[in-house]
């Protein structure tokens, strides 16, 4: 029997300045993850990147806008928006959070 545990935690965020992005966005919020884990614990950051097989946590879209046309959405500074990280690996769960804790507060 596995024993393993599902942790999920919403990240509230707050744009810094205008921008626009793409409406599919995901692959951007994946990298910004990804440069979050590498800056906390960068060993296993970059061999879970670099392993071809399914990764341990999940990340919902940016959520709290609406969807632009014609392939962008416009963001104004100041406006508030979140994503959801879910994770199947505690040690990496504790990597995300000590990245705030750390006192970084960019997601870039």
């Amino acid at each position: 029997m596995i024993n393993s545990t599902l942790h999920s935690v919403i990240i509230n965020l707050r744009v810094a300045e205008n921008t626009i992005l793409p409406t599919t966005h995901g692959h951007l919020l994946h990298a910004a993850f990804m440069d979050m884990l590498r800056l906390v614990n960068p060993e296993p950051a970059t061999e879970m990147h670099d392993a071809n097989q399914r990764k341990p946590f999940t990340l919902s879209p940016l959520h709290g806008f609406k969807y632009g046309k014609h392939g962008k959405t416009h963001l104004k500074a100041t406006q508030e928006c979140w994503f959801r990280a879910t994770f199947l690996d505690s040690q990496l769960l504790h990597d995300f959070t000590r990245y705030f804790i750390q006192g970084h507060t960019t997601l870039r």
